[in-house]
């Protein structure tokens, strides 16, 4: 009954993991763009890395509900390829929205977000799913 209920809700945990970890990144790029002067694109960069660690966690052990750590190095591993391609992503789409069509930088950074986020779902899904995963009794 428990699995059932958390296989159900994996795509709400989902956006709820990824809105946590987008809130946490846009207020770090507010907060390096605006109160300490960075470049946007510097800014995005070190907010995307803050808002990663955030996501790894929340995915593999929330949304995903993967609590082995037989493998967790390699997931980490592979997560940072994944968003290495992201970042990439997102920066290009940043700097195209910002410096081609003069949308504000936070704007387009949720732009890039969404777009990010459904080709991260169907990676993520692939990534945290092993054998070895068991829902904890406390839950």
């Amino acid at each position: 009954m428990i699995r059932y209920f958390f296989n159900k809700w994996r795509v709400a945990r989902f956006i709820v993991t990824g809105g946590t970890a987008f809130c946490v990144h846009l207020a770090f790029l507010y907060m390096l763009t605006d109160l300490f002067g960075m470049w946007y694109i510097f800014s995005a960069t070190l907010a995307f890395v803050v808002s990663l660690l955030v996501g790894f966690s929340l995915n593999k052990f929330w949304t995903f509900t993967d609590f082995s750590a037989d493998f967790i190095h390699g997931q980490l591993f592979i997560y940072l390829g994944i968003n290495l391609l992201n970042l990439t992503i997102n920066n290009l789409v940043l700097y195209v929205l910002v410096e081609s069509f003069g949308v504000w930088y936070i704007l387009a950074q949720a732009i890039a977000s969404v777009l990010i986020a459904f080709e991260s779902f169907f990676l993520y899904k692939r990534l945290f799913k092993s054998k070895g995963s068991e829902i904890p009794i406390s839950l």
